[in-house]
């Protein structure tokens, strides 16, 4: 889901109900994260997005698609997907849609992750048929029967969450996994068939999980969501390393070189009194990534809570001054956030499912309600404005127009 520029963009997913770009103001060190009233509100407009086309998931009953993440190539969305016990990717050019089967998936092992590389497309995801013997799996779309590589089988565990991105001649995979401090990150460097001995990425005494994995110009940048420990006096009896305290999640980031090696101190990219549940990043004006974070905080039960918007770019220093990228102040981009799935449009567009799960789309500082957007989830834009949806349902993909 990496590369971003040519016909396609890639999506980001976040969500609110009120949103004011250009004029949402910056956290400093002073300010409350959970005070959210002195975020501006956009005014209501009329709905300005429409259908333009729709294409039929090819569906065989009673076996309905549930869709993953995201994946873009100059010409095609490839769309992570799982029809039954059968995993594969969706491929569109906007006009058609293909499924391609790479594997069997057993219980709730969720849809590959589709890697573009080249005229390549690698899927990446878990198999087994249990949970003792579940490992990360690599396949080539173009011949999908024989992997090209096989990590080993994981610990036994409740997360699913794992990443990967092409660098060069070569695939870096993380997944979190049990650790005495609660949960680690670790991530093994894939050169054709061989997969190198995992190593540990989040720092000792960093209860981390949910890695995301990005390139920011010569770098790798590692993200994950790391947990506050309860004392413990207050952790529950019976886990495994420290209670975590599910209040107060944020965002952190640990650059790396090629070879895994840390070059930079860890970063906090939001407030550690936030309580992040879902984020990701995407590539915004080369070489630099723009991150959204939801962070679930309410002031009253049911409003929905907030997106945190963070840009990284590479740092002006030279690359071994062990510097590392620079991030700026975490920006307020919405509030009253759903639990959907939103899809973020740079620089200042916003589509998203409210708390009621009713579409809204916020551009230029102006709300409006899209009913092409209740219940769906955006998945992908065209730069000339078109969207890429599907509804509730796993039936279709929709192509959208907004104004």
């Amino acid at each position: 889901m990496r590369g971003l520029r040519g016909w396609w963009r890639a999506a980001l997913f976040m969500g609110c109900v009120h949103c004011s770009w250009c004029a949402a103001p910056r956290l400093t060190p002073e300010d409350d994260p959970s005070d959210r009233d002195a975020a501006p509100h956009a005014e209501e407009a009329r709905s300005r997005c429409h259908d333009v086309s729709k294409m039929a998931l090819p569906v065989t009953a009673p076996a309905m698609f549930e869709l993953g993440r995201v994946s873009v190539t100059p010409s095609r969305v490839l769309i992570g997907a799982r029809r039954g016990s059968r995993a594969g990717v969706l491929d569109t050019d906007g006009l058609t849609v293909h499924f391609t089967e790479v594997a069997d998936v057993y219980g709730d092992l969720p849809p590959p992750l589709p890697l573009a590389v080249g005229e390549q497309t690698i899927a990446v995801g878990y198999e087994g048929t249990h949970a003792h013997a579940r490992h990360l799996v690599l396949r080539d779309l173009a011949s999908p029967t024989t992997p090209l590589a096989e990590l080993p089988p994981d610990p036994i565990d409740d997360s699913l969450a794992y990443d990967a991105v092409v660098l060069g001649s070569e695939t870096v995979v993380a997944w979190d996994a049990p650790a005495e401090d609660g949960s680690a990150v670790f991530a093994s460097i894939v050169r054709g068939a061989s997969v190198g001995e995992a190593v540990r990425l989040s720092p000792i005494g960093v209860d981390a999980d949910t890695p995301r994995l990005v390139t920011i110009g010569p770098t790798l940048g590692v993200m994950w969501i790391a947990h506050r420990a309860l004392p413990k006096t207050d952790a529950a009896a019976g886990l495994e390393g420290a209670g975590q305290d599910l209040d107060r999640t944020w965002i952190e980031l640990l650059a790396f070189d090629g070879t895994l090696h840390a070059t930079a101190p860890l970063r906090h990219l939001t407030p550690d009194s936030g309580r992040i549940v879902t984020f990701d990043a995407l590539p915004d004006t080369p070489p630099s990534i723009t991150l959204v974070a939801r962070d679930a905080l309410e002031l009253q039960a049911g409003q929905g809570g907030s997106a945190l918007l963070v840009r990284i770019r590479p740092s002006a220093q030279s690359a071994g001054a062990g510097i590392g990228p620079e991030v700026e102040a975490p920006i307020v981009l919405a509030e009253h956030v759903g639990r959907g799935t939103p899809l973020f449009l740079p620089p200042s567009t916003l589509l998203f499912d409210d708390p009621t799960d009713r579409g809204r789309m916020v551009a230029r500082a102006t709300l409006s309600p899209e009913p092409v957007l209740d219940g769906a989830r955006p998945l992908a834009a065209l730069v000339s404005g078109d969207i890429l949806v599907t509804p509730e349902g796993g039936m279709e993909l929709h192509v959208i127009r907004c104004q």
